[in-house]
């Protein structure tokens, strides 16, 4: 099979921000077409007059080379065909990509790491929501190749609880058996409800007890589950969207 003229144009183009997917997918299409090897295997020389065989092989290498480094411009937008078109070989060409986003997601991979590690959670705002918004970092640290362990996950809630969780984080911490991601996120919303029942729920503003001053009815569903959403969670996909609660309103 020998790739075609538009078959670059078939890939979804490199834009900057899909290199890991527009990496695989050029590598299948360039093994595929049997060109990929060129980026691998360096020029064989010219060759002698009297060998033919040589000259069918330096004829042959020339031939994918060019299809090679066609084929990887075609894939690109046409911002980035305009950076990376002066590299004059396929492997410059490659290389130069590869160089340029696979520094950037190794730097955006820190970046969202430390990002995690370094959120803390205040009593100013609503628990749930927090606990949500550090799920999608977790989420966003899995996409970017840096997936979060789900014992990490667990024991990382746990101790960024605010100090007004205080008593049930020590009560967490005193469990003998583990507990899953599940059974935390379901722990803090019955914990939520609770609290809310004995009227000890509050978001701390300047003293301001704000629970007091909102309706009963916003009492009520404040940071309530979608049930819905919550039987559609799925359980086994660590480090990816875990946001099993709906956008509680914050006083």
């Amino acid at each position: 099979m020998k790739v075609q003229l538009n078959d670059g144009e078939k890939l979804e183009k490199l834009n900057g921000l899909n290199y890991k997917r527009w990496s695989f997918k050029m590598e299948c299409l360039l093994t595929i077409a049997k060109v990929f090897y060129v980026l691998t295997d360096p020029y064989p020389g010219e060759p002698s007059e009297s060998n033919e065989d040589s000259a069918e092989k330096v004829k042959k290498w020339k031939a994918d080379d060019f299809m090679c480094r066609f084929t990887i411009l075609q894939s690109l937008n046409n911002t980035l065909f305009n950076v990376f078109h002066i590299h004059k070989t396929d492997v410059e060409l490659w290389n130069a990509i590869k160089r340029r986003y696979v520094n950037e997601y190794a730097g955006n991979k820190s970046f969202l790491v430390n990002k995690y590690i370094e959120f803390k959670m205040v009593d100013t705002r609503n628990v749930i929501d927090q606990v949500n918004e550090l799920n999608n970092i977790a989420t966003e640290c899995a996409d970017a190749g840096e997936p979060i362990s789900e014992t990490f996950q667990v024991s990382t809630i746990i101790g960024k609880l605010p100090p007004s969780w205080k008593d049930y984080q020590k009560k967490l911490k005193h469990k003998k058996n583990s507990i899953s991601l599940d059974e935390l996120l379901q722990g803090i919303q019955i914990e939520t409800e609770s609290l809310k029942r004995d009227g000890t729920f509050s978001l701390k503003n300047d003293g301001v007890n704000q629970v007091e001053n909102l309706p009963e009815s916003s009492k009520r569903n404040q940071g309530k589950i979608n049930k819905k959403k919550f039987l559609n969670f799925n359980r086994n996909r660590i480090g990816k969207k875990i946001n099993i609660f709906p956008n509680s309103t914050t006083a």
